[in-house]
C-alpha cells in the first residue's frame, strides 16, 4: 500500500511540476502584456486626472505585483530553482507582496465601482467627491470640486445660478467677512425685483439663503451677519443673515428674505441721488453674543457715482416689533437692526476739471485705522479724507505729475499686514504703489497692463502680504510676489469675458479663495489658490517689511 501511495503522490507531484513549467509562461506573457496595454491606455492626458482611470490604473500596476509574486516562484519551481525554498527572507516576502496585493487589487476595484456611482449621482454634493484629488489624497484640492487650468488654483467649484432664472448674470459678489467659505451674490434684475443667494463653497449644491429686494443691486459686502447691497437708485439694503429662513408649505424651497432695513424713501439730511458703488464696513467689534451678533453699533460708509461718502452707524434694536415700526418705515417687520445716518463729505472739484464731472469709483481704508477713507477718482488723484468730513494729510495721492491729467484711478486696495500700503489701479493699465504718509507712489508698474485696459480690481493676498492680483478689463488676471521681483508679475491668465475677480478676505489656507464670474453668465468659479500663495515662513513678514523699507529709500 505504501509502495502505491508513494507512487500516486510521486505522479501528482511531477503533474505540478510539469504545469507550472509549461502553463505558467503563457499566463505571465499574456497577464503582463494585457496589464501593460492598461498602463499606457491609463497614462493618456485625457484619463489622466480622471478619478476612475487613477483607480484602475493603481489596480493594473497591483495585478502585475500579482503575477510576478505569484508566478515566478512557481514557474522556477518547475525547474527545480525555486528560491524561496531554502531562502526564509524571499519566502516571507513573496508571501506579503502577493497577499498584501491581491487584497489591494479588490479596493481599487470596490473604489472604481463607488466612484462611478458618485460620478453618476443627480446630486452634485455626491458628484464634488469623483475628482482625482480624492482618488490621489491631495490636500491642497480638498473639498473642490475638480481640477483648474489657472496656474494659481489648485482646484474649483461652481456655483450654480438661481434654480428658477438660470440664465440671469449676475450683479454683485463679495465673500463673507466672517465666514470666508460663504459667496454672497446678487443677480441683474428680474423685471421690477433683484434676486440673491448666499452659497457655501464646500456644499454648493442650494444656497444658504434666498435674497431678494426691489431695487437694482451694483455693489455689495459684508460684516458679522449683516449683508449690504448698494443699489443703481442710491438706496442701500441691509440683510440680516441670522433671521431664520421660511420655506414654501409645499416644498422644501425657500422663500427669499426681504432686507431688513432700507434707505428707500427716507427722508435723510444727505441721501445718494445717483448709483451706489461702494459699501464699506467701517468698524466691527470683538464682543459677540451666541447669535453671533454685535453688542454695540458699528459704522458703515457708502460712496455714489459722484463722489458723496455717507457715514451709517448700523444699530441691533433690543426688541423688534413684528407689527412694523411707524417712526422707521424703513425697518421691515419683525426688523432688529437699522440704519442711522451719522455724517456726509463730498470730494472737491478739481479746478483743471469741467464743472460737475468728477467721478468717483472705489472706496477703501487702512486695516485697524477707520477714520481715514481714501476715494479713488478721476481726478488724477487718490483723495485722502477723514470720516468727519475733513481732508486728510496729504489731502491726495497723485498718479501723475500732470496736474492737468484727468486719469481715471479705478481701483484700491491696503495691505493685510502693512498697513500704510495702498496698491492702486489706473484706467490707462498702470499700477502704483503708495505709503499713505507720500503724495507719490514709491513704486510704479506703468506697463502693467496694455494702455488701452482699465485695471478693474487690485487684491492682496491675505495669507502671503507680498502677493498681489490685479485684473484688467480684457480679461487678463496677473500676479506679483514683491519678495521674489519687483516689476515683473509672476504670472499671466487670460480669461474670455471676464467679469469680476476677487480675493476671499482669509488667512488660512483652507479659506483662500479666488472668485471668478463671466459677463451674461450666471455661474461663479471659486477657485482654491495654491498653498505658495496663501502661506509664509515665521520670518516673512520681517523680510518683507525690509524689502520695503529699501524701497521707500531708494525712492
Amino acid at each position: 500500500m505504501d509502495t502505491i501511495a508513494n507512487g500516486t503522490i510521486a505522479r501528482y507531484t511531477q503533474l505540478t511540476t510539469n504545469i507550472n513549467a509549461f502553463l505558467a509562461p503563457p499566463i505571465l506573457i499574456l497577464g503582463t502584456i494585457g496589464n501593460l496595454i492598461n498602463i499606457l491606455i491609463f497614462l493618456r492626458k485625457s484619463l489622466r486626472k480622471n478619478p476612475c482611470s487613477i483607480y484602475f490604473l493603481s489596480a493594473s500596476i497591483t495585478s502585475l505585483i500579482v503575477l510576478y509574486s505569484g508566478l515566478i516562484s512557481r514557474l522556477l519551481g518547475g525547474f527545480n530553482l525555486d528560491l524561496t525554498n531554502w531562502n526564509n527572507i524571499l519566502c516571507k516576502m513573496r508571501f506579503y507582496f502577493y497577499y498584501g496585493s491581491v487584497a489591494l487589487l479588490s479596493w481599487f476595484i470596490v473604489f472604481a465601482s463607488i466612484d462611478r456611482y458618485l460620478s453618476t449621482s443627480h446630486l452634485l454634493y455626491r458628484r464634488s467627491f469623483s475628482r482625482s484629488h480624492v482618488a490621489c489624497h491631495n490636500d491642497e484640492q480638498d473639498g473642490m470640486q475638480r481640477e483648474s487650468d489657472l496656474n494659481f488654483s489648485s482646484g474649483l467649484t461652481i456655483l450654480p445660478g438661481l434654480s428658477f432664472k438660470s440664465d440671469t448674470s449676475i450683479a454683485a459678489v463679495c465673500f463673507c467677512q466672517d465666514k470666508p467659505e460663504q459667496v454672497a451674490v446678487f443677480y441683474e434684475q428680474i423685471y421690477t425685483t433683484s434676486y440673491g443667494a448666499i452659497y457655501n463653497v464646500r456644499n454648493p449644491d442650494k444656497p444658504l439663503k434666498l435674497l431678494n429686494c426691489e431695487a437694482s443691486v451694483r455693489c455689495c459686502s459684508s460684516s458679522m451677519v449683516y449683508l449690504f447691497a448698494g443699489c443703481h437708485d442710491g438706496s442701500i439694503v441691509l440683510f440680516d443673515t441670522s433671521e431664520p429662513t421660511k420655506y414654501k408649505t409645499d416644498s422644501q424651497e425657500p422663500i427669499p428674505s426681504s432686507p431688513t432695513f432700507s434707505t428707500a424713501n427716507i427722508q435723510f439730511n444727505e441721501r445718494h441721488y445717483s448709483e451706489v458703488i461702494r459699501v464699506l464696513p467701517l468698524q466691527t467689534t470683538n464682543v459677540t453674543n451666541n447669535n453671533d451678533r454685535s453688542s454695540s453699533s458699528f459704522s458703515l460708509a457708502s460712496l455714489d457715482k459722484n463722489g458723496l461718502i455717507i457715514i451709517w452707524s448700523v444699530i441691533e434694536l433690543t426688541q423688534s416689533d413684528e407689527a412694523g415700526s411707524i417712526a422707521d418705515l424703513g425697518l421691515k417687520p419683525g426688523g432688529r437692526v437699522r440704519m442711522i445716518q451719522t455724517s456726509s463729505m463730498q470730494i472737491k472739484q478739481s479746478i483743471y476739471m469741467a464743472k460737475d464731472s468728477i467721478q468717483a469709483f472705489d472706496l477703501s481704508c487702512p486695516i485697524n485705522d477707520v477714520d481715514n477713507l481714501y476715494v479713488a477718482s478721476n481726478a488724477n488723484a487718490v483723495y485722502h479724507m477723514t470720516r468727519y468730513g475733513e481732508m486728510g494729510s496729504p489731502s491726495k495721492l497723485r498718479v501723475s505729475t500732470d496736474l492737468e491729467a484727468q486719469i481715471e484711478v479705478t481701483c484700491l486696495s491696503f495691505n493685510p499686514v502693512v498697513n500704510k500700503l495702498l496698491l492702486v489701479g489706473t484706467g490707462h493699465g498702470q499700477l502704483h504703489l503708495y505709503t499713505t504718509g507720500r503724495d507719490e507712489p514709491i513704486l510704479t508698474w506703468s506697463q502693467a497692463f496694455r494702455s488701452s485696459a482699465i485695471v478693474r480690481s487690485c487684491n492682496w493676498s491675505t495669507g502671503r502680504a507680498s502677493i498681489f492680483f490685479a485684473h484688467d478689463s480684457q480679461g487678463h488676471i496677473k500676479y506679483w510676489d514683491l519678495t521674489k521681483d519687483l516689476y515683473q508679475p509672476l504670472g499671466n491668465v487670460k480669461i474670455e469675458n471676464l467679469s469680476h475677480f476677487i480675493l476671499s478676505i482669509s488667512s488660512q489656507a483652507e479659506t483662500a479663495f479666488a472668485l471668478v464670474t463671466k459677463q451674461n453668465s450666471s455661474q461663479i468659479e471659486i477657485h482654491q489658490l495654491k498653498r505658495t500663495f496663501t502661506t509664509h515662513s515665521d520670518s516673512f513678514n520681517d523680510n518683507f517689511k525690509t524689502i520695503l523699507k529699501d524701497i521707500m529709500t531708494n525712492t
